[in-house]
């Protein structure tokens, strides 16, 4: 499974200055540092519990090596995360490294608080949880197996040195319900996992599926350009632009000369070989901007944005050329292929309609004057 299907890109909403100068800009670093963010939270109300603890002769002074233990790595972590370091991993959220570095906040706090020993093993099994969907079985029983470790090497060394001052039953089965709950979570973690990916594989199918759709309702199924509605709205949006910036754009209305005669002649196929192939040179010739429609039959609408009429007839000019000399022979034989064109550059005083009859009009006038030409309106 890639790193892409575990870690999926979120939608792209707009983010702040000060949610940039914190999380950073990249997508996953936002969610590795938020993730990050909303463990030290908890983290910090453990802190400040032990601060105010100490602070009332509750708990020993060395209970600050466990808040420094946190403050220290939290930090670390952060600086990790935010510098993008972490970006270019198998586990770009950095959880794995966390869970060992939570799994020994729980060991030292397992040690210095003697009265918090039940309180540190539930912080454990929420840490286990916390991470059961991000964590392969392998890791979530590396992390386990290292917190039972650590635990009984932990018990067995105060014994060792404090055999009367260590309820050596009592810590057994500390450890021992321990490893009962964390054997469970383990055995439980490979099924979460599996889940969570296969919503995942579900959720991008779904978005693959109404993207093909959203693709097929805006385009042309033969030649790809985008369809005649699709075009209107384009239209409208560059209208929009117009009025808000004072920018100009032109349209050119494009007619393959004599198609008829290339499907009576070389058959339905070429005809359509024809129209697809005119589209692919179009966007090729034309700048990344520019966008053609099958407006119907053999005829198309292309938008030239920011360019007034005389500058759009002259790229359409280049179109035209390229189309006329390519050797369309290689398709079938004696087949010859030019376009009529005729460019109208919208102004504000009109209507969108009534520029694209003007650039119609100068279409008829380059076919009367015996077409493969391109006329201005």
């Amino acid at each position: 499974m890639s790193v892409a299907a575990v870690y999926p890109p979120q939608s792209q909403r707009p983010v702040s200055a000060l949610a940039r100068a914190v999380l950073g800009s990249d997508p996953v670093q936002r969610r590795a540092v938020k993730r990050l963010l909303l463990i030290s939270h908890a983290y910090a109300v453990i802190w400040l519990s032990l601060a105010f603890s100490i602070n009332i002769g509750y708990s020993p002074p060395v209970v600050w090596l466990l808040v420094i233990y946190g403050v220290i790595g939290q930090s670390i972590f952060y600086i990790l995360l935010r510098g993008g370091y972490t970006l270019l991993l198998k586990d770009p959220l950095f959880c794995f490294p966390q869970a060992l570095f939570g799994v020994g906040a729980v060991v030292i706090g397992y040690a210095l608080i003697p009265f918090g020993q039940g309180a540190a093993l539930q912080v454990l099994f929420v840490l286990l949880v916390y991470d059961l969907h991000r964590l392969s079985p392998r890791q979530i029983g590396i992390v386990s197996g290292a917190a039972v470790v650590a635990l009984s090497l932990l018990v067995g060394g105060e014994w060792a040195l404090s055999p009367e001052g260590v309820d050596l039953q009592q810590e057994s089965l500390n450890i021992g319900m321990a490893v009962m709950v964390i054997l469970m979570l383990s055995a439980v973690s490979g099924a979460v996992r599996r889940v969570h990916i296969y919503q995942l594989q579900q959720k991008a199918e779904l978005d693959g599926v109404l993207s093909e759709l959203r693709t097929l309702s805006e385009h042309d199924a033969l030649t790809g350009a985008v369809n005649r509605r699709h075009m209107m709205d384009l239209l409208n949006e560059e209208l929009k632009r117009q009025r808000r910036a004072h920018r100009p754009f032109s349209v050119a209305m494009v007619d393959i000369d004599f198609f008829k005669r290339v499907n009576d002649g070389h058959g339905h196929a070429v005809g359509d070989l024809v129209l697809k192939k005119l589209v692919a040179m179009t966007r090729e010739t034309l700048r990344e901007t520019d966008v053609i429609a099958r407006w119907g039959g053999e005829e198309f609408l292309v938008l030239l944005p920011l360019l007034p009429a005389a500058a759009a007839a002259e790229l359409v000019d280049k179109l035209r050329q390229r189309i006329e000399l390519h050797d369309w022979t290689q398709y079938a034989a004696g087949l010859r292929v030019t376009f009529s064109s005729g460019v109208a550059e919208h102004t504000l005083s009109v209507s969108l309609e009534q520029t694209i009859e003007r650039a119609d009009s100068a279409l008829y006038r380059a076919k009367e004057h015996g077409r493969n030409r391109v006329e201005q309106a």
